[in-house]
């Protein structure tokens, strides 16, 4: 009996402080329909949010207005929390969807409206997130690319990954499966080194004292030790950048048993571009950091395959030695 009386009470304390909200939800989406989107991004000019969106650069073809009491944030207790307008849209099987702050759960509308967290890109058919942004001029270029073409390519890259585990250049069928996700520039490249290796092994082919080159044993497109053997990739775009590239985040981890936690997990970056309409991995940057040391990746060490290649004069054998000074 004392329980349905208590559960009783915290439903009309519930619905008395709903109530008493100092702001209606026509009230919020009619204020986030008329915000100046330059308050909100001052690279856009002037034009009411809802106008932009609908005719501006984004040329929105359905568009949906909700409200967020408390930005998507947990409520606890009686703490006041950002009230936001919670936007979505589609265009072209393209998603995308942000929230914007325009007062706090307690107070009502108030105080200059900004955009709260990340615009989330992504297609209609897929459930995740394909890119995202802090800046709404982003949002027509995300909703321009062709995303899924872009990080499939990537997707199906680390895939083989995953399945062959690499080590050093690829040869043989490894080299027949993965080819075709690189550019142009990036498997000339590959073939040269392969040549200086060829060349070390000609000037060294006994001499087991000799420093080999570093690559040998490296996984060149996951990185050193059990890093060449990921047992999950995970891919998905960044956005367009301003040279016309793609980057293409992919979240890499290993463990021994597929049944238990992951012992490892870092992050990757594959830059693609568009070279004979196709998109293809032109170069990928390894994060050397674990994700799970509590910082952001890319804050830590990191270098480039294409840069992994040390002690090569083109396709001659120099030396580490002298590749280092």
């Amino acid at each position: 009996m004392k329980a349905c009386l208590a559960a009783m009470l915290l439903l009309l304390v519930a619905s008395s402080s709903l109530a008493q909200r100092p702001y209606t939800e026509t009230q919020v989406i009619a204020y986030a329909k008329a915000i100046d989107v330059k308050t909100l991004d001052p690279f856009l000019p002037s034009q009411r949010l809802e106008d932009w969106l609908q005719f501006g650069a984004p040329h929105t073809q359905t568009l949906t207005w909700l409200v967020e009491d408390t930005c998507w944030n947990r409520p606890y207790k009686n703490e006041d929390y950002p009230l936001c307008a919670h936007i979505r849209i589609i265009r072209n099987g393209q998603r995308g969807e942000f929230l914007v702050q325009v007062g706090t759960f307690h107070t009502g509308i108030g105080g200059p409206p900004k955009l709260y967290g990340v615009i989330h890109i992504g297609e209609v058919e897929l459930g995740s997130d394909t890119g995202g942004t802090e800046r709404l001029s982003d949002l027509p270029g995300l909703l321009d690319q062709p995303n899924r073409l872009i990080v499939d390519g990537v997707r199906k890259l680390y895939e083989e990954i995953v399945v062959q585990h690499p080590i050093g250049i690829p040869i043989g069928a490894e080299k027949v499966t993965i080819w075709p996700f690189l550019s142009k520039r990036l498997t000339e490249q590959l073939q040269t080194a392969q040549t200086c290796e060829g060349d070390y092994f000609r000037q060294h082919p006994t001499a087991e004292s000799v420093a080999k080159p570093e690559w040998l044993k490296s996984g060149i497109f996951s990185g050193n030790g059990n890093r060449a053997r990921p047992t999950y990739a995970y891919a998905y775009s960044a956005g367009p950048q301003m040279d016309g590239s793609y980057p293409v985040d992919v979240e890499l981890s290993h463990s021994p048993d597929p049944m238990q936690p992951a012992e490892q997990k870092w992050q990757a970056a594959a830059r693609v571009i568009a070279e004979n309409g196709r998109f293809v991995v032109d170069d990928v940057r390894i994060f050397d950091g674990d994700s799970f040391d509590g910082r952001p990746p890319w804050d830590g060490p990191s270098h480039l395959l294409s840069g992994s290649f040390y002690g090569c004069d083109g396709s001659h054998w120099t030396g580490l030695t002298a590749a280092n000074k």
